[in-house]
């Protein structure tokens, strides 16, 4: 379970760290565009490989100019990504796309874009903090066995005993529970 979560955390930074390239590139065509489709269509090359896949279905759809297909298409993608950052992209594509490019969509959707990359950094920090704390809570737990050692070479044996007693079992399971929720 604990592999999982650093696995999928990793995953999830990975995407993140690729998500605000995208936005840069898609807010920088749209300003110039006028249209996000258009904006879409031209930045496809330029994207990341990760979010390419996603905006090729996304342009397909708005291209196709179905609505329920293109809702579909959105829902399928918000669906997949279970991010805050994804659904805002698309909610501000979505609302772009139907209202045209009007200054005051540009401005909304401009804003939102440095929020939305604000965010991701400050996201991004987090996780690097909360990796940190995950790989010393480790690391400690992984040095417990090598400390168990080093004291019975040093300490007596009516020493030694505290830690077989229950006092120092209960002593051991605290600080292991300790440093577990420490991650």
């Amino acid at each position: 379970l604990f592999l999982f979560e650093l696995l999928s955390d990793a995953i999830m930074n990975r995407y993140l760290k690729k998500l605000p390239e995208a936005i840069k590139i898609l807010q920088s065509r749209f300003m110039s565009k006028g249209s996000i489709s258009k904006a879409i269509q031209v930045s496809i090359p330029d994207l990341p490989t990760g979010i390419k896949a996603e905006m090729i279905r996304l342009y397909d759809a708005l291209k196709q100019n179905e609505t329920e297909k293109t809702k579909e298409v959105f829902w399928e993608i918000d669906r997949k990504y279970s991010n805050e950052h994804m659904s805002l992209l698309l909610d501000l594509i979505r609302i772009a796309h139907f209202n045209g490019g009007t200054q005051e969509i540009k401005e909304q959707f401009d804003n939102m874009i440095r929020d939305i990359l604000e965010d991701i950094e400050n996201q991004q920090d987090l996780r690097g903090a909360a990796m940190s704390y995950i790989v010393m809570s480790l690391l400690f737990m992984l040095v417990l066995p090598f400390v168990k050692v080093y004291n019975a070479s040093i300490l007596s044996a009516e020493e030694m005993m505290y830690y077989d007693s229950r006092a120092g079992m209960l002593f051991a399971t605290v600080y292991i529970g300790f440093l577990f929720f420490l991650r």
